[in-house]
């Protein structure tokens, strides 16, 4: 199994980053990203399983012969069960290492919730085995997101990677021990919801909404909030979302970060790591 390791870096849409696969490729080399995490679409527009896979295997294959993981992932919604199972599946035809599932509100305000998360999850790993890295990317407070099924989807997955976007609430050094507490709290209470912890920061702030964003953070991107992520999850393979949206501030601290050898370039063939206590 390939599980992330080093800096990741989270695409929407690879055209947006780059004019070309070559030049994306070498944008995330120059950032120092180990891996990656693309966007292979939306579970109410993948009745066509195999689209994504088919348009874009030169990208995974570019991605591999760079020695950068390729993962997927997908925003998912309590529907079509089968057809996410098949889209994850043909995703690793093509040489996917691993997928993730994006659940968020549709999981959490649907009628029998962790009955169909068990469903899909079921389904996911039926499709593509149990050697085949698989997370999930929920909301990062747990408390006020206390009826979403972290458990059914946890005891399916290798990781679970909330999504801790300080700049909606402040800076990182006060906003990120109040997440780890959460899912702290939520690990000693149902060990199956927290496998290994890999929080996903944010590249952007509140100059976002220049872009049309509706629902952009209250605050600013600092160049010291995302060093402090980097270095506070540095050992969980740290990662951010996302490459077309990323801000001055977080390409500046990754290409420090490249200039002064302080990351590692990939690894494979890295085993999934057991839960860490990052408090």
């Amino acid at each position: 199994m390939i599980a992330p390791s080093g800096i990741g870096l989270w695409i929407v849409s690879p055209r947006a980053c780059a004019p070309d696969d070559a030049s994306l490729i070498e944008r995330c080399r120059q950032l120092g990203a180990s891996w990656a995490a693309i966007r292979s679409g939306d579970s109410g527009s993948i009745a066509d399983q195999s689209g994504w896979s088919k348009a874009h295997a030169g990208l995974v294959r570019a991605f591999l012969d760079a020695r950068i993981s390729p993962f997927t992932w997908h925003y998912s919604r309590p529907s079509i069960v089968a057809s996410q199972a098949a889209h994850v599946a043909a995703n690793k035809s093509i040489g996917v290492v691993g997928h993730i599932v994006d659940a968020e509100t549709e999981f959490e305000v649907a009628p029998h919730n962790d009955i169909t998360a068990r469903a899909l999850m079921a389904a996911i790993r039926s499709s593509v085995g149990e050697d085949f890295f698989i997370a999930h990317a929920p909301f990062a407070f747990v408390r006020i997101h206390s009826q979403f099924p972290y458990a059914t989807f946890g005891e399916r997955c290798n990781a679970v990677m909330p999504q801790a976007y300080w700049s909606y609430q402040g800076h990182a050094v006060d906003v990120l021990p109040r997440i780890d507490a959460q899912w702290d709290a939520l690990r000693n209470v149902s060990p199956a919801a927290v496998p290994a912890y890999m929080p996903i920061g944010c590249s952007y702030g509140s100059a976002i909404a220049k872009l049309g964003e509706k629902d952009p953070p209250r605050w600013d991107l600092a160049a010291d909030d995302v060093a402090t992520f980097l270095q506070r999850y540095r050992d969980q393979a740290p990662s951010l979302y996302s490459l077309d949206v990323a801000e001055g501030p977080a390409l500046a601290v990754l290409s420090g970060y490249v200039k002064a050898a302080q990351i590692a370039f990939p690894t494979f063939d890295v085993p999934c790591r057991d839960p860490i206590d990052a408090t």
